[in-house]
């Protein structure tokens, strides 16, 4: 229960923030404006969001959603989804160095090392697995966050939310950007984008990529050496070919490289008091690479609109690293993985902006579809027992422990959405999805030299679930909305590439949302506020469990929980060169049912990374100087309140505040900006997990320092 002084200090801020300025659902002034507006005008622009499957105004969607647009990205020099989680309340991400180590929680729910709970698409093509979540960003249009289940129009694995990416489509004109970035820790990034037509009105190109190198944030004492550096080459390329006025179709190719070093994992204890300082017997490495191809082809006609998303995609690691995080030669670990994936995804709706009309005071618009998957996993994984641990467990000569896996998944969902509008006023939306999921799991333990017995478990099951939602919303004028909505979530079952014997697979986790909220602009379109009233009920969690060796996890239902909470977002553009963006969420996510492997209650302790309160709030202003120059100063405070790293409460991280700064001048075609990231150097720990060979308990590791650089960029 939260004390009454606590209840104040949420009530206050929520005040403090509603009635200064509110959050980034829409983008923060643009740093150089292509026109200037009138002096007397400076209203927001209007948002257009596709948390629906469908373009519509971000104020007449009753979804909880925070729109980051595309002058956004560029003024908060956005490069990653890390970045981005910043500006949306109650969503963190929790991640190690390596990028594809990336886990998204919203209000308190994610997923561990198996499918994940928040699912991530880029340009309407779902990431099956968390290891492509979080690749390198640029030439973006936009970014959603879509707050809570999203099961009936998303299906599978959207249990959290669900993060949309769009890049930017290719015209008539001609565009160039590039962008050159160096600062501390050796970063260069270079980054660019070239899109026009080869046929005009028919047929557009856009081809865009970058290289990003650093070294590490954390130091190896053993060596006095950088441990997690970075080296990223990526690229992406479509084509849109528009061969008559009601067709368009998108050809799209995406691929990255990344060369990353160690994961700097160390005793948690020993970090609290040095941060970015480990010491490891060797260094290792963590290599990914990735790349997806994809076509969607929209047809509009005059009594329904169809969509196809097809897509193949695959990605493969490589990972070496110290297992046993200390500076004694025990353990290493090697980890390789790849996955291969299939998609498909057909669309009918109602066209946009004509929907049945029965009378003048009833009309309807829908959405019909079926998607279809598969996803084949293979992992390899050693543990190596060095010599000197070896002879400790009574064996003269090192060894390794095999566990080597696929997993096999084949699916399909139907679905479909209904919104019922009543004398332009009343909106009333229905819809049901009906997925199906054949799941296929083959696991080998073995060592070399053979000094233990070899396993094998081989097993098949089937899931599917019914997915419905219900949403009533009512549009008070043009400017105020209010919405309720129910919603189911479902995250299916699946098998551990390790686990016990008896916990080779595991059953499915599924969620109920209830929401309320309100959508508004205020001031002549000069403030937007939008804010929500949300509870959850999730049951059957699928939560990571330890195995009893070191690093070493498996999935497993472990009873239910709570999590309820409010969000409150906007933007208020004060005058045309003036604007204060900002947001606050807060999350009471518990344990209402779990008995950890120990025997010990979690009942009534916090979800992990599920901090109770996440806030942000900046700002920005631009000058118009002589002779065409422009200038402008950007800056943001984010704070993530305290939270646990695991369901016992045992360790967490406590409050931390990010400031960061940006200052640029430009002219025409050019900009040149300096920037400093977590301005004040704070110290934090974002991830950790139990490690029994650790003094404290835990291992984890240090959040990004200080960082600070300059920006050169030109635009055509």
């Amino acid at each position: 229960m939260m004390t009454t002084r606590r209840r104040r200090t949420i009530a206050a801020a929520l005040l403090l923030i509603s009635g200064a300025y509110s959050f980034a659902t829409t983008a923060a002034p643009t740093s150089q404006p292509t026109t200037a507006p009138a002096s007397n005008v400076y209203t927001l622009p209007p948002t257009i969001v596709t948390a629906e499957k469908r373009p519509e105004p971000l104020k007449d969607v009753p979804v909880s959603v925070t729109n980051i647009d595309s002058q956004t990205v560029r003024d908060d020099r956005i490069l990653d989804l890390r970045d981005a989680t910043e500006l949306a309340p109650n969503v963190i991400f929790s991640t190690f160095a390596p990028p594809r180590e990336s886990f998204p929680f919203i209000r308190g729910i994610g997923s561990g090392q198996n499918s994940p709970a928040v699912t991530t698409y880029y340009d309407g093509v779902p990431q099956l697995s968390f290891s492509t979540a979080d690749i390198e960003l640029y030439d973006i249009d936009r970014i959603e966050f879509l707050r809570g289940p999203q099961g009936t129009l998303y299906g599978r694995n959207t249990l959290g939310g669900v993060i949309n990416v769009y890049h930017r489509e290719p015209d008539n004109d001609f565009h160039v950007d590039t962008d050159f970035e160096a600062g501390n820790y050796a970063l260069q990034d270079y980054r660019g984008a070239v899109s026009g037509p080869i046929v005009r009105d028919k047929l557009f190109y856009d081809v865009s990529g970058g290289f990003l190198q650093r070294n590490g944030y954390s130091i190896n004492l053993t060596d006095h050496e950088p441990l997690d550096g970075r080296n990223h080459l990526f690229g992406r390329a479509e084509i849109l070919w528009k061969p008559t006025d009601q067709l368009d179709i998108k050809f799209m190719i995406n691929g990255e490289q990344d060369h990353d070093g160690d994961f700097p994992i160390y005793d948690l204890g020993d970090l609290h008091e040095s941060p970015r300082r480990v010491e490891h017997d060797f260094t290792g490495f963590a290599d990914r690479t990735l790349d997806q191809e994809a076509i969607v082809a929209t047809y509009h006609g005059e009594d329904m609109d169809l969509t196809s998303v097809s897509a193949y995609q695959e990605w493969r690691s490589d990972e070496v690293t110290d297992l046993d995080e200390s500076p004694l030669d025990l353990l290493r670990r090697y980890n390789s993985g790849s996955e291969h994936n299939l998609i498909e995804e057909f669309r009918l709706s109602s066209p946009n902006n004509k929907p049945i009309e029965f009378s003048p005071n009833a009309k309807l618009k829908w959405l019909a579809g079926i998607f279809a998957f598969r996803q084949d996993d293979d992992s390899s994984i050693g543990n190596e027992t060095r010599p000197e641990l070896a002879m400790e467990l009574g064996s003269p000569v090192g060894f390794t422990s095999y566990t080597d896996s696929n997993i096999l998944n084949y699916g399909v969902g139907i679905f479909g959405d209904t919104t019922l509008t009543l004398w332009d006023k009343l909106d009333l939306t229905a819809g049901l999805r009906y997925d199906y999921e054949d799941a296929h799991g083959n696991v080998d333990n073995f060592s070399n030299p053979a000094v233990t017995g070899s396993t094998s478990q081989t097993g098949s099951k089937d899931f599917d679930d019914l997915s419905p939602r219900f949403a009533v919303g009512y549009h008070w004028s043009k400017d105020l909305m209010t919405y309720a909505e129910a919603s189911h979530g479902y995250k299916v079952g699946g098998f551990n590439s390790t686990a016990p014997t008896n916990a080779f697979a595991f059953g499915p986790e599924k969620s109920w949302d209830y929401e309320l909220g309100v959508k508004s602009t205020w001031l002549d379109d000069r403030l937007q506020l939008n804010a929500d009233l949300f509870y959850i009920d999730w049951r059957d969690m699928q939560l990571d469990v330890p195995t009893g060796e070191p690093s070493v996890f498996y999935t497993a239902n472990v009873g239910s929980s709570d999590s309820r909470g409010a969000e409150l977002e906007g933007s208020y553009r004060i005058t045309r060169d003036w604007q204060l963006f900002g947001g606050i969420g807060y999350t009471d996510a518990l344990f209402r049912h779990y008995t950890q492997t120990n025997g010990v209650s979690a009942d009534g302790n916090r979800l992990p990374f599920a901090p109770e309160i996440t806030w942000n709030a900046g700002t920005q202003y631009n000058l118009n100087l002589q002779h065409g120059f422009k200038a402008w100063a950007r800056a943001e405070v984010i704070g993530i309140g305290h939270y646990f790293y695991d369901a016992s409460n045992a360790a967490r991280q406590d409050t931390y505040i990010i400031t960061n700064f940006r200052v640029g001048v430009g002219k025409d075609h050019w900009r040149l900006e300096g920037f400093i990231n977590n301005a004040f150097n704070s110290h934090y720990f974002p991830i950790a997990y139990p490690f029994q060979l650790a003094a404290s308990g835990y291992v984890g590791e240090s959040g990004a320092p200080q960082t600070m650089g300059i920006d050169l960029g030109f635009s055509y």
